[in-house]
């Protein structure tokens, strides 16, 4: 922004320098534009673009973050689901032992 102001003034200067006219009247525009333009350059540049790439490194970070947490989360989830079904086929293994054995002692007579 502020070297769009400078290059404004800076071209308003130049052509009122060419124009011709009342001495004074031009000296006093000239003089005018000329202490606004040291004023404006006066002044430090912002570094918003700055600011704006450091937000955008944050929200880029913090995605990664995210993404990675999802990740860690899904193979725990996959993990605990893996668990869950050899504890249910271990289950289902001793059930089917158990019903062997309760027949065996049936057979028996022991029950």
């Amino acid at each position: 922004m502020k070297q769009v102001v400078i290059a404004l003034l800076t071209t308003t200067i130049n052509r009122y320098s060419e124009v011709g006219g009342s001495i004074v009247s031009q000296k006093c525009v000239i003089n005018d534009l000329t202490s606004i333009l040291d004023y404006i350059q006066d002044i430090p540049e912002e570094n918003k673009p700055n600011e704006v790439l450091n937000i955008f490194n944050e929200i880029v970070m913090e995605n990664k973050n995210l993404n990675k947490t999802v990740k860690d989360l899904e193979e725990s989830c996959q993990y605990m689901c893996d668990v869950e079904k050899n504890q249910l086929e271990k289950m289902e293994l001793l059930k089917a032992e158990n019903e062997d054995l309760k027949a065996k002692l049936l057979k028996k007579g022991e029950i």
